[in-house]
C-alpha cells in the first residue's frame, strides 16, 4: 500500500521543481531581453551620434566615451548569449573609446560595423 504521506511529498517535490523550472527559464528568457536590449540601445545611440557628427566639424568626446561604455555594457550582457557578439561589441566599445587607433580595414576586418552588428543583433531576435 503506497503511503499517502510520502505521495504528498513526492508531489510536493515534483511541484517545487517544475516551479524551480520555470522560474530559471523565466530568468534566462529576462537576460536574453536585456542582452538584446543592450545591443540596440548602444547601436541606436552610435546611429544619433553619427547622424550629428555629418553636421559636426569635430569629435564629441564625451559621447564617445558614452557609446565606448554601451558597448562594453553590452558585450557583458551578451558574453553568455552570444560570445561572438559579445567579442564584438566589446570592440566596438574599445573603438569608441579611441576612434584614431583603428583603420577602417580593422574595423572591417574586426566585423564590427554598425551594419554588421545591426544584423547580427536582428539574427538573435
Amino acid at each position: 500500500m503506497i503511503d499517502v504521506g510520502n505521495l504528498i511529498q513526492l508531489f510536493n517535490n515534483v511541484i517545487g521543481w517544475l516551479k524551480s523550472a520555470r522560474d530559471e527559464q523565466a530568468q534566462e528568457e529576462e537576460h536574453y531581453r536585456r542582452a538584446l536590449l543592450s545591443v540596440y540601445l548602444a547601436a541606436n545611440e552610435t546611429k544619433a551620434y553619427l547622424a550629428t557628427m555629418k553636421r559636426r566639424k569635430y569629435p564629441d568626446r564625451e559621447r564617445e566615451r558614452n557609446l565606448s561604455r554601451l558597448w562594453s555594457e553590452a558585450a557583458v550582457e551578451l558574453r553568455k548569449v552570444e560570445p561572438d557578439l559579445a567579442r564584438r561589441c566589446l570592440l566596438t566599445g574599445d573603438y569608441w573609446a579611441d576612434p584614431t587607433e583603428w583603420s577602417e580595414q580593422a574595423l572591417q576586418e574586426a566585423r564590427i560595423t554598425l551594419k554588421e552588428l545591426y544584423e547580427r543583433a536582428r539574427e538573435l531576435l
